[in-house]
């Protein structure tokens, strides 16, 4: 479940199972250790939301991208980064 957390955090309330992230191309599994919500500057998108990402064709930034698995890690979660062949 995602929550708005004032103007730029987002709230991510993680169940027993991994949850599956995607960024662009990068696919990883973020498993909590812990009960809990982490707040995150990152939210899903809609089917909607996914649609105007293809139109507005934005580029991928592996700063950001690295910096939000730190987030992650740094809270006590397993990142699993998976590779599709």
């Amino acid at each position: 479940m995602i929550r708005i957390q004032g103007i730029d955090a987002y709230e991510d309330a993680f169940e027993n199972a991994p949850e599956r992230w995607t960024y662009f191309d990068r696919i990883c599994d973020i498993k909590s250790n812990s009960a809990g919500s982490i707040l995150i500057g990152a939210v899903k998108l809609t089917e909607l939301g996914q649609e105007l990402m293809l139109i507005a064709q934005p580029k991928p930034d592996d700063e950001y991208y690295k910096w939000l698995l730190n987030i992650f890690r740094s809270k006590g979660c397993e990142v699993i980064e998976i590779t599709i062949k």
